[in-house]
């Protein structure tokens, strides 16, 4: 297992994350829980919208088939949802954590922490 799949197992899936993936800038997996849902396609295309706010209002994410719809976002989070299943994303100067959970079962504000938790950490190391 790789450095960054250890990073989703310990740091999000042990934290309560259903799902969860480190992916590079160009859309690389660096590392991700054993069920996560993206495609390739869909990572490329989130990496896209993730620079383009207006796009994501408009047409929300896609991971796994399921549509999210954009909730708010800051310069470096985007929180979107579709019923109970919630994205959390951050992304840093060379990669993007991606969370996808229940918010029924996992508070918003606990996933959110726990995300921004390990992209703080993952910043102090130049990522």
């Amino acid at each position: 297992m790789s450095t960054w799949n250890n990073y989703v197992e310990s740091e999000l899936l042990s934290k309560g994350i259903s799902d969860g993936a480190i992916i590079g800038t160009d859309g690389t997996v660096w590392g991700k829980s054993k069920t996560f849902p993206a495609t390739a396609a869909e990572l490329k295309v989130f990496i896209s919208k993730f620079e383009d706010l207006e796009a994501l209002a408009e047409s929300g994410i896609i991971m796994g088939g399921t549509k999210y719809f954009y909730l708010s976002s800051d310069h470096d989070v985007i929180r979107a949802s579709k019923g109970k299943a919630s994205l959390h994303a951050m992304k840093l100067k060379k990669l993007y954590i991606i969370a996808l959970y229940n918010n029924q079962e996992f508070p918003t504000p606990k996933a959110a922490n726990t995300v921004e938790k390990l992209g703080n950490y993952l910043a102090q190391y130049g990522h």
